[in-house]
């Protein structure tokens, strides 16, 4: 029989062996995710980095060529590319503004589809910027009452109210364009913070 001493000591040498595993384990673990991250940024290099340097260049040529027209973007492997502060980001996408000419296209390379607002879409989305920030505070305060299980009387009617004028000043708008711009403008302010 073992007696508590030598049992300590085969405690000791299984501590230290599966110490040692466990190291060699997370060291084995450590060089896969540093050959994924070289794999990923080798692809990211060779793969998508030129066609981001090309969205690049030509949405800036546009910009330039145009610079009375409001936005443009590529469309490219069923994804929307925007510039933004001279670097090409992914951004959200509404598929009826091109169906419903809010956009023109300008440049058709192969996979790449480059579209730019035309001059009245810009104008109309200028006004609608405008009057939502006039408005904003009303409504962030009505939509934010409107969430809670109890809304208040007031906040749905100024809401109402504010809807109604939103639909007359721009008739071809829903009230999901609202909700939709007033919280690309919420959002934005959130990331000022």
């Amino acid at each position: 029989m073992l007696n508590a001493k030598q049992i300590a000591k085969i405690q000791k040498q299984v501590a230290i062996k599966v110490d040692a595993q466990i190291k060699k384990q997370d060291n084995q673990l450590k060089q896969q995710e540093i050959l994924r991250k070289e794999v990923q940024k080798k692809d990211f290099e060779t793969n998508i980095l030129p066609h981001f340097l090309q969205i690049r260049k030509e949405i800036t040529s546009i910009k330039n060529q145009s610079p009375d027209k409001g936005e443009c973007f590529c469309v490219w492997n069923s994804k929307v590319y925007v510039l933004i502060d001279n670097f090409v980001k992914e951004t959200q996408f509404n598929q009826n503004a091109i169906d419903a000419q809010h956009f023109d296209l300008i440049k058709d390379n192969q996979d790449k589809k480059y579209y730019q607002m035309t001059k009245e879409a810009f104008e109309i989305e200028t006004q609608i910027y405008a009057w939502i920030t006039k408005n904003f505070v009303t409504l962030k305060i009505s939509i934010t009452k409107a969430k809670l299980d109890t809304p208040d009387l007031f906040s749905l009617y100024s809401l109402g109210l504010l809807s109604g004028e939103f639909l007359e000043k721009f008739p071809t708008k829903t009230i999901h364009d609202l909700i939709a711009y007033f919280n690309i403008i919420d959002n934005q302010l959130h990331s000022l913070k």
